[in-house]
């Protein structure tokens, strides 16, 4: 298994991703509803987010803290 497809292994649910990244489970879902991340959902709604999905939203979180400062 590569260093890419580890990245993409959906790892995290939701509480982890939010206590990471101290958003809502509110905003990442609004941010997933947006398309800019792409968690794997089975059909009981258990989401789980990626390495990579959770590096997007700290970059989400950093533009949105930088829009707020200006």
């Amino acid at each position: 298994m590569n260093d890419e497809m580890r990245r993409n292994m959906p790892l995290f649910p939701i509480g982890t991703v939010t206590k990471l990244t101290a958003l809502t489970p509110r905003q990442v879902r609004y941010l997933e509803q947006q398309g800019l991340i792409q968690p794997e959902c089975t059909n009981g709604d258990q989401c789980l987010f990626s390495f990579n999905d959770v590096k997007r939203l700290f970059e989400i979180k950093s533009l949105i803290e930088n829009r707020k400062s200006n």
